[in-house]
């Protein structure tokens, strides 16, 4: 048993908000008891966060998390897109191996916003080669080890039509023999050609008849770009018109992308019961269109929400992507709410899957769950939830009770941890101690830094940290040097000579036990106020030459010096290139 307790709010996907609910959660890891729980087992304390279902990314190419960003392949039409992401699979091969390294990323990343199941459409597979069980496979072993769902799409683009039909039911009977889905729900195996741009009538038909025999879901990408040239031109078709005389458009199958869809094909879809994927963060940047999906939504189309693949998605962070559907959907019709996208993201991406026991709270269902600690204050509000007096504020962000402190207590280790693998560093930047911390906004870094730390120059520093002894002694050395004679900066060979190196000598500086006039050139602490008295003795204005005898230096020392001095405002060089003390 799992006992979820305290949670400021329980959203439950299925239209019931619990103020101030547990959530009990059985042996079998389905939800038992969504109300008050006496505590039976584990207990996961949330006080003061916002519980909701496991997000569910409905349409994913995790292979392409091996692909991100490739040059040629940003903001283009997806013409050019496809052969350029064909041609660096070839390249690389595509194998088992690459297949569970690219899962593994894509599936952590997706773990860590929140997202739990995951459909994989998986499109690129070894030419002439039989490896298609043993690709999902892989991809499967990365989704057990992590601890996420998956469901595997097994997809077509441009296969021979036989043999995608006879992979597909060779990964169906060796991944899930009884039916489409494991008794355990963690794995799913589904089928989909890309789209009727890539493969033929025969494809969807073979295909579709393994998905029967089988009890497979089916699904495919629709009215993008290039599908709706290529029906054009070779059917004299629109894409959902072939579809639908192929015998796609049915209950049991799932459409992404749906840019540019017509009224009258929302209509068509509706009455047809298909479900309807939406990828605002993969169609956006690359200028491939909006998916009118508030108007989909209003027909009666259950609505999902995918990502897409890291080839022209630069990440697979569903909850960025809902924050973008919720800004751009007024660009395709009405406006959306919150409430109406997290939905599209939990139990409409479950129900574009069949699984009424995935992505909603409810008695009976998978007690995949989700614990926010971090919530930004506006959102929170905008829920119509009540802010608890014991929460934590931070500028625009709201903590869990106790939060703050839990973490401000790691902040030292981390500190130490930095410091033990870069020692002439005198504490990691703000940026490391966020990622370290998990933290979604390094606004939030100040309030965990707790004395003796401090925030310095973008770092976190301890006040007593100091130089490795090495260092330290091979400074004190330059400075007992430099106390008989201030301006007798030492020379590049007898710095090097005494182990202080360029890291060493910005980590000296940033210790302020050095000053640096300019390149190879150091001097003590003190160094301006010093010169300045020298400078003080001299009739004003004066020239580069009293300066250098003056301080008893070479031109080497006084040149850099004098130039110092003028841009710390000590000096002020005249006209005639005498300069005189301001």
């Amino acid at each position: 048993m799992l006992d979820v307790t305290g949670a400021l709010a329980v959203w439950t996907g299925t239209g019931e908000e619990l103020i101030g609910a547990d959530v009990g959660c059985g042996d079998d890891g389905r939800v038992a008891v969504l109300g008050s729980v006496t505590p039976d087992g584990d207990v996961l304390d949330a006080t003061g966060c916002v519980v909701t279902p496991g997000l569910v990314n409905a349409h994913h190419h995790l292979l392409q998390t091996a692909f991100r960003t490739l040059p040629g392949t940003r903001g283009v039409p997806m013409a050019q897109w496809l052969p350029t992401m064909a041609a660096a699979y070839a390249e690389v091969g595509v194998d088992a191996e690459l297949a569970h390294a690219a899962a593994s990323a894509g599936l952590a990343e997706a773990l860590l916003c929140g997202v739990t199941t995951v459909a994989d459409h998986h499109l690129t597979w070894p030419a002439l080669s039989d490896d298609g069980v043993g690709i999902a496979t892989a991809t499967a072993t990365a989704a057990r080890e992590l601890g996420a769902r998956v469901a595997f799409v097994r997809g077509s683009a441009r296969d021979d039509p036989g043999t995608a039909a006879a992979s597909a039911a060779a990964i169906a009977q060796a991944l899930v023999p009884h039916g489409g889905v494991t008794d355990d729900g963690v794995l799913q195996v589904a089928v989909g050609p890309a789209g009727v741009h890539s493969d033929p009538a025969d494809t969807f038909r073979l295909l579709g008849e393994v998905a029967a025999a089988h009890g497979l879901r089916r699904r495919t990408q629709a009215n993008e770009q290039v599908d709706v040239v290529i029906a054009a031109e070779r059917h004299g078709r629109r894409p959902l018109e072939l579809l639908d005389e192929w015998g796609w458009l049915a209950p049991d199958v799932t459409l992404a992308h749906l840019c540019g869809v017509t009224d009258a094909e929302i209509a068509r879809l509706a009455a047809a019961g298909v479900t309807a994927t939406h990828a605002p963060g993969c169609d956006l940047p690359m200028g491939w269109g909006v998916a009118p999906m508030a108007a989909l939504a209003d027909a009666g189309v259950p609505v999902g929400l995918g990502t897409s693949g890291g080839g022209s998605n630069d990440a697979g962070h569903l909850l960025a992507d809902a924050r973008l559907a919720l800004q751009v959907a007024p660009l395709a019709g009405r406006s959306v709410s919150a409430r109406e996208v997290l939905g599209w993201a939990t139990r409409g991406s479950a129900d574009g899957l069949g699984r009424a026991d995935l992505g909603r709270l409810a008695v009976g269902a998978r007690a995949d769950l989700v614990r926010r600690r971090f919530v930004r204050r506006a959102d929170f509000v905008a829920m119509g939830w009540p802010v608890p007096a014991e929460a934590t504020a931070v500028g625009r962000w709201l903590i869990a009770p106790g939060l703050a402190d839990e973490l401000a207590a790691r902040v030292p280790r981390v500190v130490a941890r930095y410091r033990q693998l870069r020692p002439l560093e005198p504490g990691p930047p703000i940026a490391v101690l966020r990622s370290a911390l998990e933290l979604p906004d390094v606004e939030l870094v100040p309030a965990l830094v707790r004395e003796p730390l401090a925030l310095r120059d973008g770092r976190v520093v301890a006040g007593a940290a100091a130089l490795p002894p090495e260092v330290q002694q091979a400074v004190d050395g330059v400075r007992a040097r430099l106390a008989g004679a201030p301006f007798a900066a030492p020379e590049a060979g007898d710095l090097t000579a005494a182990g202080l190196g360029p890291r060493e000598l910005a980590a000296a500086v940033r210790d302020e036990q050095l000053v640096r006039i300019s390149e190879g050139i150091y001097l003590a602490p003190g160094i301006a106020e010093v010169a300045r008295a020298r400078l003080a003795a001299l009739p004003q204005p004066f020239t580069l030459s009293d300066a250098r005898q003056a301080w008893q230096t070479t031109r080497r020392v006084a040149v850099p010096l004098a130039e110092w001095l003028d841009a710390r405002g000590i000096t002020v060089r005249q006209p005639d290139n005498t300069r005189r003390l301001r």
